[in-house]
């Protein structure tokens, strides 16, 4: 099969000579790579740089704040701010790090709307530094709770949202959602593991993404399942839900108190080490399966027909 070329994005003027070749170099490996192979292989190439132009909001009176916490990933972190303090000027911005980090790099950043909060690491750094992120998280949410804003979004260092208008489309889904809800990526979040969204990306009211982190850290000898879970659980358990382990009970959780935005139209990236697009980390052979991640019509479907998952859980081997 010849290569479904997906050239979404284009490169800017500059240094025009390198990616020219670079973009030909890719497409005659793809294209050769496909036909040998029998497959269809895509890419996609994103220049910050040529696509950050500022985004009007859809909601001109909310006041919204994006929380990046985490540590400084080099050639990374750095472009992930440039580019949302360019499409977003008036939204407030933090970087939430760690006191041993070095920012000299986003100094020329600070100011307008961006701020650098750098706090010392938690001792215990618990179950898959669990208590890392919820320091660094709350971090950040304190200072936009200065800030008067109405919203917050809390993403990491190490994820780009590439679709400029991502905020946008992060208020239009909260705007569906039930009182509490918070909105969740699609990506690691999970239909068939219980009590799973992804606190990777995620986006709300203050009161509300507040609530989510302000549990407090995990003790050394307390054992969790996995993040994910443990802070979901919490944040269910904060708002009166008693949760059962059962899908039915995921299920309810999910359709009441969330709301799950594709990652495809957050455009987000994480390349973690591996070049590839998200949606190839949990692809399976078939549909469903125990990995099958949640999407955005999923959670709509939910709020008409439980039993249709439950006959998909079931037929799981």
């Amino acid at each position: 099969m010849n290569v479904k070329e997906r050239q979404t994005r284009f490169f800017a003027n500059g240094d025009n000579g390198q990616k020219a070749f670079f973009m030909k170099l890719l497409h005659k490996f793809f294209r050769i790579a496909s036909k040998k192979l029998n497959l269809f292989a895509t890419y996609d190439i994103l220049d910050l740089s040529h696509q950050a132009n500022a985004v009007t909001l859809v909601e001109s009176d909310a006041r919204i704040g994006i929380v990046i916490q985490g540590p400084i990933i080099p050639g990374t972190t750095l472009q992930i701010c440039k580019f949302y303090k360019q499409i977003y000027p008036n939204v407030q911005i933090v970087l939430s790090t760690w006191g041993s980090e070095n920012t000299d790099q986003f100094q020329t950043l600070n100011g307008g709307g961006f701020t650098i909060i750098q706090t010392e690491k938690p001792e215990v750094s618990g179950p898959s530094n669990i208590n890392l992120q919820i320091a660094s998280t709350i971090a950040g949410l304190n200072h936009l709770i200065d800030k008067d804003c109405t919203h917050i979004l809390k993403t990491r260092t190490d994820i780009l949202l590439g679709n400029s208008s991502f905020l946008n489309y992060l208020i239009f889904m909260h705007s569906k959602g039930k009182q509490n809800a918070l909105v969740f990526s699609s990506f690691n979040s999970f239909l068939f593991r219980l009590f799973s969204p992804s606190d990777q990306v995620m986006f709300g009211a203050v009161a509300d993404m507040t609530r989510f982190w302000s549990l407090g850290l995990v003790p050394d000898n307390q054992e969790i399942e996995f993040p994910e879970k443990y802070l979901f659980k919490k944040y269910l358990e904060s708002l009166g839900y008693k949760a059962q382990e059962d899908l039915t009970s995921y299920l309810i959780s999910l359709r009441d108190y969330t709301v799950i935005a594709d990652h495809e139209l957050l455009g987000q990236i994480w390349n973690k080490g591996a070049y590839t697009a998200l949606n190839y980390r949990w692809r399976g052979a078939n549909f469903p399966n125990h990995m099958t991640q949640l999407c955005s019509w999923h959670w709509e479907i939910l709020h008409h027909n439980l039993d249709y998952f439950q006959e998909l859980n079931n037929s799981l081997s």
